[in-house]
């Protein structure tokens, strides 16, 4: 359960820095 919360803002994150170059 927390675990997927967790990989939820992870990928935000990683979509968001991606974007940033």
């Amino acid at each position: 359960m927390s675990e997927e919360k967790t990989e939820k803002p992870t990928e935000k994150k990683l979509r968001d820095a991606r974007k940033d170059g």
